[in-house]
């Protein structure tokens, strides 16, 4: 398998994950209970893995906050 098959295959698996977990959490909250995520990444691929896993989970974003925490 190539470098470039290989990293696609294992961000599908890191999405799919992500989307798994967030569906559980989905699942046992109740219908007025948020989720808050602490997600720190630099790159613009892994957000949007987590606000698409988010979405697909059931969940609707309705806030973020940047936090700046190292330089």
């Amino acid at each position: 398998m190539t470098p470039a098959a290989s990293r696609v295959k294992a961000q599908a698996f890191y999405q799919a994950k992500m989307t798994d977990a967030f569906q559980e959490a989905h699942r046992v909250l109740r219908d007025d209970g948020p989720l808050t995520v602490m997600f720190t990444h630099k790159k613009q691929d892994a957000w949007e893995a987590l606000f698409t896993s988010l979405i697909k989970a059931g969940f609707t974003i309705t806030a973020t906050w940047p936090v700046k925490t190292e330089s």
